[in-house]
């Protein structure tokens, strides 16, 4: 996977965590229109705002810039994009731009709701027009356990969010001497991890057993060299730790953890339309 789509995937990141349905063969999920343009590899960069999303009401999708790792990532609620392996090199190297909406007759009970349904009906989508075959893959890997340190939490609870509001993203930005940011608003331990996994370059599981929402503002200045830092990195993983530690009494330790990927078995190019 590209440096640049790992970058993507930080904005990208927060739109992969509602919880899914079992799509059944006799309530199958469709959009009513689809669109689907291939984007040339030399055109400018799409620019996203911090919390862009790709879901709106109404059972809509629409992306002007999207890779099919991504695609499948968020059809499927896999974590991040570099889960889903085995794509071909043309597949890897292609994004789309897609527009696509349910029919007249979509109701959604939530915004929650119509976030699961626009998934189910990307997998449907991705089934008819990429010929899309997936099987799921788990693997023990070294990864790290989030746990309660023994100073104890030192979090910011907040009340849950009420309906229509959603749960807060967790954003992380690095520094290039290894400094760091993680922040959040409202948000839980589910999107921490999942923003730790990204940006620590390893997987990360929740094991603190803490169910509330907090608030998370959480920075630390870099003492590497100039350059030698950003995500994944040993200064930036250094720093990320202590600041955890420290400052909200979490640690991290190394442990072989469950990893499942999307394997791609099939998957075709689709025709533009």
């Amino acid at each position: 996977m590209s440096r640049s789509t790992w970058r993507w995937q930080v904005v990208f990141i927060l739109s992969l965590l509602t919880p899914l349905v079992a799509q059944t063969q006799d309530a199958v999920k469709r959009f009513e229109t689809v669109a689907i343009h291939v984007i040339p590899p030399n055109a400018p960069p799409t620019i996203r705002g911090a919390a862009a999303s790709s879901v709106f009401p109404g059972g809509r999708f629409t992306d002007p810039r999207i890779p099919l790792s991504v695609l499948i990532a968020f059809a499927y609620d896999v974590r991040q994009g570099a889960y889903v392996v085995g794509l071909p090199k043309w597949a890897e190297n292609t994004s789309y731009s897609i527009t696509a909406k349910a029919g007249e007759a979509f109701s959604a009970s939530s915004p929650a709701d119509n976030e699961t349904q626009v998934r189910l009906m990307m997998r449907t989508m991705l089934s008819e027009r990429f010929n899309l075959q997936l099987q799921p893959e788990t693997k023990s890997e070294k990864g790290l356990k989030l746990e309660v340190g023994p100073t104890g939490l030192k979090l910011n609870e907040v009340p849950a969010p009420i309906p229509p509001e959603k749960e807060g993203y967790v954003f992380g930005v690095g520094d290039r001497n290894g400094g760091g940011r993680f922040v959040g608003s409202g948000t839980n331990m589910a999107r921490l991890e999942q923003a730790l996994t990204l940006c620590l370059g390893q997987p990360v599981v929740d094991a603190t057993g803490f169910t509330g929402y907090f608030d998370i503002d959480l920075k630390w200045e870099g003492t590497g060299e100039e350059g030698a830092g950003g995500f994944g990195t040993p200064d930036f993983v250094a720093g990320a730790l202590l600041a955890l530690r420290d400052r909200l009494g979490l640690r991290l330790t190394r442990a072989t953890v469950p990893v499942v990927y999307w394997r791609v078995t099939h998957v075709e190019s689709p025709t533009e339309n």
